[in-house]
């Protein structure tokens, strides 16, 4: 379920992506009157989509660089390059978004790191909308700008109650994000202490068989064999194959219960090395 929401977020990021790469075209147009894009323009229906857009998301932020004394054609034609930029990395977060929601949980965590570096982009568009919020009503050119799109959509306040559900999108991606990578994580850890807990118990009921078995005496055993020393079928010998010179006996009949679950297959390649080195590192004699 987690993961389907950063599919969700990943197909979110696509379409407003897919949107704001329409505008940025005409944007480049407009700026540097390409004619043949100024043309498609002029049509109603596509003109006062780019004008609304350009008007609630890109030109309160130009108005920002005039105040500072940078000449708005500059300013155009400096976001007539950015705009294109961070849309192509949204599209590129939007598509991988929904790559890595397709993943083992194992794999999903090891794109954390990148996830957040792109989340960190969010971020920063989190913090644009909410001036563009603050802007509309203290800024009384940003409020013209605003009452223009109000012109063109026939709705009241359209500007604020776009940035107002843009910024509850953004928070809802960056923040499911976030917690889809703290739940898969807790939940492996969690998985991985139960698994090694029924292991670890495995061995104590095997240890408790094992000590539990009576067998009759055989008087044999006392006569002639005192010299004679217990068969080791699985070659454990204090020096070789990762076993420490300084085990102890429990440590080895610790390791030849290993050995038998893992013949038995009870445990797995990973667990049964886990284990193995457990053991030989919390049996050893000074």
């Amino acid at each position: 379920m987690k993961k389907g929401i950063i599919k969700l977020s990943g197909i979110i990021s696509i379409i407003v992506s897919i949107l704001f790469l329409f505008i940025s075209v005409f944007m480049i147009g407009t700026v540097y009157n390409i004619s043949f894009l100024s043309n498609i323009l002029n049509s109603t229906f596509i003109g006062n989509i780019y004008n609304v857009v350009v008007f609630i998301f890109v030109s309160p932020i130009v108005y920002i660089f005039t105040i500072i004394g940078l000449d708005i054609y500059i300013a155009n034609q400096i976001f007539s390059v950015l705009v294109p930029l961070i849309t192509i990395l949204t599209l590129i977060e939007g598509i991988r978004e929904i790559v890595i929601s397709k993943k083992s949980d194992e794999d999903f965590l090891s794109t954390k790191k990148t996830t957040y570096f792109f989340n960190f982009f969010r971020f920063f568009f989190i913090f644009i909308i909410v001036y563009l919020i603050v802007a509309s009503f203290v800024f009384e050119d940003v409020s013209s700008i605003y009452n223009q799109v109000t012109e063109i959509v026939g709705i009241p306040f359209f500007s604020q109650i776009a940035v107002v559900l843009a910024l509850i999108l953004n928070l809802a991606c960056l923040i499911s994000v976030i917690k889809s990578y703290k739940s898969k994580d807790e939940n492996l850890s969690s998985d991985e202490q139960q698994q090694n807990q029924n292991i670890q118990n495995s061995l104590y009921q095997e240890q408790g068989y094992i000590n539990n078995q009576t067998q009759p005496i055989d008087p044999s055993v006392f006569v002639g064999v005192q010299d004679e020393k217990p068969s080791n079928p699985y070659n454990l010998v204090p020096g070789q194959n990762g076993i420490p010179i300084n085990i102890t006996e429990k440590g080895l009949e610790d390791l030849a219960r290993l050995e038998r679950l893992k013949i038995s297959g009870s445990i797995d390649e990973k667990n049964y090395y886990a284990l193995r080195e457990k053991i030989c590192r919390n049996n050893l004699s000074n």
